[in-house]
């Protein structure tokens, strides 16, 4: 499927406050991690609620924080579905976890979230440098989700935003 896409900004044509915008997305979740850690759904819905505030930004703004958003979204449902096995094996007492079984799902959850981490922070920091950093699977969506023209988007809106930032 073809788009009319709009170009994908140098890192010098990227001013400050997009850096910044593009970069909080990705520190959502070191800001919510404190809060998050017990209750994994914290951090999806603080990055939901970041990206409603800014999902009117300019393109390099929006993919960073689409993509924060939705690997956020797969972490989620990892963390969620670890927890739930727990509640239900340890409070509930339903089911008799081997112990083999028990640490894989800690490993797998703890790899999941190391990838998460390091990924977040190569983002972040890419951000900060006006880059782009595809994750994968979801870099390629969220790069056709944000740059994707709207019949009333053109590049002189771009501009216009940016000359009202600065």
């Amino acid at each position: 499927m073809s788009y009319d896409l709009h170009p994908i900004p140098q890192p010098y044509e990227v001013i400050k406050k997009e850096r910044n915008d593009a970069t909080g997305a990705y520190m959502m979740m070191f800001i919510t991690l404190s809060v998050g850690l017990p209750l994994p759904f914290i951090n999806l819905l603080a990055s939901w609620i970041y990206w409603l505030i800014n999902k009117s930004k300019v393109p390099f703004v929006r993919f960073h924080m689409l993509q924060s958003l939705y690997s956020q979204l797969i972490i989620t449902v990892v963390n969620m579905g670890a927890v739930f096995y727990f509640v239900r094996m340890f409070i509930f007492g339903l089911g008799n976890g081997s112990y083999l079984e028990i640490l894989t799902i800690i490993i797998f959850v703890g790899v999941a979230n190391l990838i998460y981490f390091i990924m977040s922070i190569i983002g972040a920091t890419k951000a900060n440098k006006g880059q782009m950093y595809y994750f994968p699977i979801i870099g390629s969506m969220s790069y056709q989700q944000a740059f994707k023209k709207s019949f009333q988007d053109d590049d002189r809106s771009i501009a216009n935003y940016r000359r009202d930032q600065e």
